[in-house]
């Protein structure tokens, strides 16, 4: 009897043994499928966000310039810089001519900004003054469009110095820019054209 008792304890613990072993074995089964699932649906989205990207990228651009600026700053330059675009047969992206009563402004921003070549940021003390969210939001879509597809940023220091635009962002402080200060709203387009023409030779080759 005491043999058998002996025996039936034995098995009843290599019996829980084996139980946990196989309950071991069974988490680490689900576990290993959870990672699988999560890896594939982590992918998934990856994907998706990549083919965004890239649809962006290839849209093809129906503007040569899209122009941010603060409206205050129309009078005494942004009109007249534009009109000397115009007249230069550059395509221009400008609020004044694309937004209607009753349009969504986010909505025509953003279309604006994807479909056009280069943004021509006119960076002034309105433009950079807090509270200013237009100007901020359109900075910041073109900083992201420039870090997909290579859209580039050209910017206009217009009545600030080279501290004023740092302070505002040492990023767009650290590209060269045009200077209304130098150049005249008819030089700084001619310099506009250059980059345009030598684009479009480039796109022939």
């Amino acid at each position: 009897n005491d043999a058998y008792l002996r025996f039936q304890k034995e098995q009843e613990i290599e019996n829980k043994k084996q139980t946990k072993l196989l309950n071991d074995m069974q988490e680490n089964y689900e576990k290993q499928i959870k990672d699988l699932s999560e890896q594939v649906i982590l992918s998934t989205k990856n994907q998706i966000s990549f083919e965004q990207d890239s649809n962006v990228s290839l849209e093809e651009p129906e503007y040569d310039v899209f122009i941010s600026h603060a409206s205050e700053d129309k009078e005494d330059f942004v009109d007249e810089f534009v009109q000397e675009l115009k007249e230069r047969e550059i395509k221009v992206w400008y609020d004044k001519s694309q937004l209607g009563w009753g349009d969504s402004m986010r909505k025509k921003i953003d279309s604006g900004l994807k479909k056009s070549r280069f943004g021509v940021v006119i960076l002034s003390p309105s433009y950079i003054a807090e509270g200013k969210y237009w100007t901020k939001a359109e900075l910041d879509g073109l900083f992201q469009l420039e870090s997909i597809n290579g859209k580039k940023i050209l910017p206009i220091w217009h009545k600030l110095t080279k501290k004023d635009v740092i302070n505002f962002s040492p990023i767009i402080g650290g590209k060269f820019a045009m200077n209304t200060a130098s150049f005249t709203a008819k030089e700084i387009v001619e310099e506009l054209k250059k980059i345009l023409d030598n684009l479009k030779d480039n796109d022939g080759e």
